[in-house]
């Protein structure tokens, strides 16, 4: 356990989550900009000078025409007028700047705290690891964004775009993790080698999920197969053996909706485990958790489903119903994540802190 008075832990604990809070912004900026083709509409990265957006109508008219070098506007969107531009211009604009505001509420009550000498043990350590992770991240977006800037391909490469939402998940799980440190006085604890194992593997497939979930939406492959519970016809499409696994858009679907399932049954099964666990070991920390992740993988396979139906109501450059359900399902993700990770917590520690 950490040592801090009551004062520092209160400190530390608000500044965690607001960090956690402005984490799960960025997350949902990064789908917004997604769903209204916006990623590739600032096609270079100013650290520190790409804060302010342009000024002046020249300043304008120069970030147009870099836009209109690449194969989005050549072949997608060369209908745009400067205003049209300017409407996706703004949404990867704010979420870069959302991203250096974390940057800023991440380091300046750092270097407070660490004066007035808050941190304690591996305190110190952790934060900067975290620090780090979250520079990776903005490198992994720009890495991203990189791909879709050519003269061919019309949006970012889809695994690139797995990899950096599966990192900013992971950075929201180390974050979550290193507030359930703090707060470990106030926590009981049932550790199980059992069911920290299941709980890994559990978090292991819903991490499979989210690379599944970003090859649907970085492929576009929604409208591909709009029907549920069947896929166009099938249960078990014949494209199985010659669509890839990773890019072949049905192979994609079936592989996200078996995963689901899977997920699901799973679910059930830790719940009843873990309820069981919790009885015997009168954990009323673990009891508390219990119910969030069977209702939130309820109501993310809903959301998943009405998606697909929807899928054919997509209309380019209109921000609809699809678009709507397709960003709540990003939120409940998180929210998944979000209540998975505190059950292993209380699982896998023996004493707190430990």
């Amino acid at each position: 356990m950490y040592t801090l008075t009551s004062s520092q832990r209160k400190a530390l604990l608000t500044w965690l989550y607001i960090g956690i809070f402005m984490t799960i912004v960025q997350i949902l900026l990064g789908g917004i900009t997604r769903l209204t083709g916006s990623g590739l509409s600032i096609t270079e990265w100013k650290p520190i000078m790409g804060a302010l957006p342009p000024l002046n109508e020249q300043e304008w008219e120069k970030a147009f025409n870099a836009y209109q070098e690449i194969g989005q506007y050549k072949y997608l969107n060369n209908h745009f007028t400067l205003g049209d531009f300017k409407f996706i211009f703004f949404w990867e604009w704010f979420h870069r700047l959302w991203g250096r505001l974390i940057g800023i509420v991440f380091l300046v009550p750092f270097l407070y705290f660490w004066r007035k000498k808050y941190f304690t043990g591996n305190m110190t350590t952790s934060l900067v690891v975290l620090f780090v992770l979250g520079l990776l991240q903005a490198a992994l977006g720009w890495i991203m964004v990189q791909s879709g800037l050519n003269e061919n391909d019309l949006y970012v490469n889809h695994i690139r775009l797995a990899i950096h939402f599966v990192a900013a998940l992971l950075l929201l799980a180390y974050e979550v993790w290193f507030v359930l440190q703090i707060r470990s006085v106030s926590l009981q604890f049932s550790p199980s080698r059992r069911y920290s194992t299941a709980l890994l593997v559990f978090l292991g497939l819903i991490t499979v999920q989210f690379i599944y979930g970003a090859f649907m939406a970085g492929l576009k492959a929604a409208p591909a197969a709009p029907t549920w519970p069947d896929i166009n016809g099938s249960y078990i499409p014949a494209s199985l053996t010659d669509q890839s696994w990773s890019s072949g858009t049905i192979n994609v679907h079936f592989i996200h909706r078996t995963i689901a399932y899977t997920i699901g049954i799973a679910a059930i099964l830790l719940y009843a485990g873990l309820k069981r666990l919790a009885r015997d070991t009168a954990n009323t920390s673990l009891r508390a958790t219990l119910n969030y992740p069977l209702l939130f993988i309820a109501l993310q396979i809903t959301l998943g489903v009405l998606a697909v139906l929807n899928a054919p109501h997509i209309v380019l450059g209109h921000f609809g119903r699809y678009e709507i359900i397709a960003l709540l399902h990003q939120l409940v993700a998180i929210g998944i994540l979000m209540s998975v990770v505190p059950q292993l917590y209380l699982v896998s520690r023996k004493t707190p802190n430990a």
